[in-house]
């Protein structure tokens, strides 16, 4: 945890503040971030002010995904299946002989007497654990009526088998009985694993012991006795289980009306030494894993030759035999793969695979992408197990492939391999992963026999491998994330007013030489508006001159319809338009394309009445944002100019800010760009390679006559042609839209950091 110091608090809390008044880690140049998201050290700020991360942001995931947890192990992020997980009342939980007596909040709400049941939960793929806090409810239990009910007996039923509401006790399911309680709440966990197509899992939480065959829900000598359930909670915990909340940290994840899936905060990535923080795992691609049976190489769907497969060394996951020795028996071409289905166009996909690292010896497996049906294309790669080094294989009919890497997962590498089809009636996909290849670039697959541990096999359309998506029996789907900071979190400058009044009352009367129209007077500076027939173009009421960033300021009164007022260029510039609905004083700022300004009013529809008043255009000094982010990013070039975005804050297509990553003219290149009223400004140079996992940190300066970046550390040749910075004020901005990676830290001021301070930002803290 940094020492994080807040100016306004004299005190350590649990953000790390000390005393002394001292400017906080996340200061530059004396200048305190309002907006802090730092999910390294999980302390997150808006307005200044500590909060948590659900109140800063706003994630979004429609479904689960893996990350590595800080002992290594790959697991399922934070989620549960449930909903309405603390409100038993609710119409998805379905209730036999029951009377549920309020809304649980607290630890000693009575529930009721014989029998909840969770919703149900319905997948073809998996292991899920149920769990609720049970306990008795002090009243009669056989007999027994103490408050503290020791030895009262309780059922917790998990079923599996797709027998929904009842199942016999024994077949797919568990069943637990005789819970010995003492008065408290108690934790009761029950596990089951399933497969097939829609096994649907239910959990029902009883209150006496049934007889062997729950159908018959036999309840001999119970009368009134009852359970409190306090929560429920049902969640994926296969692989290596499931990563504990970190806002609470236990693994419990509230829910209202629907299964709720966090962010994949405090992901781990291997540094060669230790498992890192990386922060906040965000991937802005929905990915689908192709392979159908993605970990149990003993499938039918993996066809092979001369090799066999033997589940006996412990995976990724941390589970004993998840992962599997191949070895290929003899010295002639082996096949292990599976094919999958694929479109017939000019698309990369990416096969990747988990390697076990050798302890001496190196051995020299082998992965390839065969596309076939039409012209076909065999692409791959040879492993050095040992040193982590892959090579491209060529010769023999075997091509090079678009791109490749090994990526270090700690015991294991992770190797990836990506081919572009061809567009030439290739419909399926191949994936090889190949015991034994000849290492000198024959292309030729096997050269002596040899083996090696692999596990995890996906294979997914793009040009990069995304995080692993487990599957059994079918194709798999992981939903893209979102992240999102709402206005009102979101730093915006506030206008200083500066300099005399531009306009002079006097002089309205339409300094465009052209002659009002019969429906528009200027009557000492008040603008009158009386069109009956929406017939009227837009008229230039006022001309000035200025070379600076404004504000203008109006009251309208209106009598009907609509009138719209606008500084500059076309009607169109949102940032710099008002359109009045409703009587009331009215401003905007900025909106001046070069030196010349006019102000436009015009009628917005038939019938429009009313008045444009104590009409003001004054100098502001110039508006100025500064934003930073650091994380590690995978990406490769697309020759586009925004193949990595970093950040959106965009009004709409002519008024935004962000921040990116262009291959469109060079490698790599960080991109700051702003518009406003549809004139674009950027400053562009200090690439970055494209990878897996690439550290970044970078930084921008967005004012209202400058733009700025900086890349970690230095930074760029500033672009002083900007006019105008759009009016942002009050709108959301996205965050990795187009990004797959790691964010550690993100930040945002309404202030002008300079040249040096976005150095300084771009610097890890």
């Amino acid at each position: 945890m940094r020492n994080i110091v807040s100016p306004l608090s004299g005190i350590v809390s649990p953000f790390g503040l000390r005393d002394g008044g001292a400017l906080s880690v996340y200061a530059v140049v004396g200048l305190e971030p309002p907006l802090v998201l730092d999910f390294d050290d999980t302390y997150y700020r808006t307005g200044g002010t500590a909060t948590d991360l659900v109140s800063a942001a706003t994630h979004a995931r429609a479904g689960n995904a893996t990350m590595v947890d800080s002992d290594g192990v790959l697991k399922w992020a934070p989620h549960n299946l449930l909903t309405y997980s603390e409100d038993f009342t609710n119409a998805a939980w379905p209730k036999t002989n029951v009377t549920v007596a309020g809304t649980v909040v607290t630890p000693n709400a009575t529930l009721g007497t014989h029998r909840v049941d969770f919703p149900t939960y319905t997948s073809n793929v998996g292991r899920v654990t149920a769990k609720a806090r049970v306990k008795p409810n002090g009243y009669s239990y056989f007999g027994l009526r103490e408050q503290s009910v020791t030895g009262a007996e309780a059922v917790f039923f998990l079923s599996g088998a797709g027998t929904v509401p009842y199942s016999t006790a024994g077949t797919g399911s568990s069943l637990v009985t005789s819970i010995s309680f003492d008065g408290e709440f108690y934790d009761v966990e029950l596990s089951i694993s399933f497969t097939g197509s829609s096994s649907a899992v239910r959990a029902y939480v009883l209150d006496a012991n049934p007889a062997s065959n729950l159908n018959s829900y036999s309840f001999s000598g119970d009368t009134v006795s009852g359970i409190e359930i306090e929560t429920g909670h049902l969640y994926r915990s296969d692989l290596g289980g499931m990563v504990n909340n970190p806002s609470t940290g236990d693994s419990y994840v509230p829910t209202t009306d629907s299964a709720r899936y966090l962010p994949r905060v405090g992901h781990h990535i291997w540094n060669g030494s230790a498992w890192v923080d990386e922060g906040y795992f965000h991937e802005s691609e929905a990915r689908t894993n192709l392979v159908t049976y993605s970990q149990d190489f003993t499938d039918a769907s993996w066809v092979d030759s001369t090799v066999t497969r033997t589940a006996d060394e412990i995976g990724p996951d941390g589970l004993e035999d998840s992962a599997y020795t191949l070895t290929d028996t003899t010295a002639s071409t082996s096949v292990f793969g599976q094919t999958v289905v694929c479109a017939n166009d000019t698309a990369a996909r990416t096969l990747s695979v988990f390697v076990k690292k050798t302890v001496s010896a190196a051995t020299f497996p082998g992965i390839s992408i065969y596309y076939s049906g039409g012209t076909s294309i065999n692409s791959g790669i040879t492993l050095n197990t040992d040193t982590g080094v892959a090579t491209a294989r060529s010769g023999g009919g075997v091509s090079a492939p678009d791109r490749f890497a090994m990526q270090d997962f700690g015991d294991y590498w992770r190797a990836s391999v990506t081919v572009s089809n061809n567009g030439t009636n290739n419909t399926s996909v191949l994936g090889y992963i190949s015991p034994a290849v000849n290492t000198n670039g024959s292309g030729t697959w096997v050269a002596t026999t040899g083996s090696f541990v692999a596990y995890g096999a996906q294979v997914e359309a793009g040009s990069t491998p995304s995080s692993y998506i487990p599957t059994s029996g079918s194709t798999v789907t992981r939903a893209a994330d979102t992240l999102t900071i709402p206005s009102a979190n979101l730093p915006w400058p506030t206008p200083e007013v500066i300099g005399p009044e531009l306009v002079n009352p006097a002089d309205w009367t339409g300094n465009d030489g052209t002659t009002l129209p019969s429906s528009i007077t200027v009557t000492d500076g008040t603008v009158i508006l009386n069109d009956a027939s929406f017939a009227d173009t837009a008229e230039n009421i006022i001309g000035y001159v200025s070379g600076t960033p404004v504000a203008v300021t109006v009251d309208v009164t209106i009598t009907s319809g609509n009138i719209q007022i606008w500084l500059g260029g076309t009607a169109t510039e949102a940032g710099q338009i008002i359109v009045a609905t409703t009587s009331g004083s009215y401003t905007f700022y900025n909106g001046v394309s070069g030196t010349t300004g006019a102000l436009y009013v015009r009628s917005l529809a038939g019938g429009t009445t009313g008045t444009v008043d104590n009409i003001s255009v004054r100098e502001i000094n110039p508006l100025a944002v500064s934003i930073q982010m650091e994380g590690t990013m995978t990406y490769a070039e697309d020759g586009g100019n925004f193949t990595v975005q970093f950040t959106n804050w965009e009004a709409d297509s002519n008024n935004n800010l962000t921040q990116a990553i262009s291959t469109a003219a060079s490698t790599g290149d960080f991109r700051p760009r702003q518009e406003a009223a549809g004139v674009a400004d950027a400053v562009q140079g200090l690439p970055y390679s494209p990878g897996i996992n690439v550290p970044f940190n970078i930084a921008s300066l967005h004012g209202s006559t400058f733009i700025n970046g900086a890349v970690d550390g230095t930074a760029l040749t500033a672009n002083t042609t900007p006019t105008a910075l759009p009016d942002l004020s009050s709108t959301d901005m996205q965050i990795g839209s187009t990004f797959m990676g790691t964010i550690k830290l993100f930040r945002v001021w309404a202030d002008d950091l300079t040249d040096e301070g976005i150095e300084e930002a771009s610097t890890n803290v």
